[in-house]
C-alpha cells in the first residue's frame, strides 16, 4: 500500500478501521435515529435558526465588503462608472 507519510499520523488516516467506523456511526444514526425519534415531538428551533440567519447575513456582508476593500473594487467599479459616463 502506497500512503502519502505526511499524514499517516492523522487521526482517521493511520488505519482504514477508523474511517469504517465513522461510516458505520453515521448509517446508525441515519438508520436508526428517525426510528427513536418517531415518537417524540419536534423541537421549536425557530428562534435559533433565525439567529443563524442572521449572522449568516451579517458574516456575509462583511466578508463581502472585506473582499471589496482587498481587492479594491470599489474604486475599480467608480472608475468604470465614470469611464462610462464620460462616453
Amino acid at each position: 500500500m502506497i500512503a502519502d507519510p505526511r499524514n499517516t499520523e492523522w487521526f482517521l488516516l493511520r488505519t482504514p478501521e477508523a474511517a469504517l467506523l465513522v461510516v458505520a456511526a453515521y448509517l446508525i444514526f441515519v438508520l436508526v435515529g428517525p426510528r427513536i425519534m418517531s415518537s417524540r415531538p419536534p423541537l421549536n428551533m425557530r428562534s435559533l435558526i433565525v439567529a443563524y440567519n442572521f449572522a449568516m447575513v451579517v458574516m456575509s456582508a462583511y466578508m463581502c465588503a472585506e473582499v471589496g476593500v482587498r481587492l479594491n473594487l470599489t474604486v475599480t467599479v467608480l472608475s468604470l462608472l465614470q469611464t462610462r459616463n464620460r462616453l
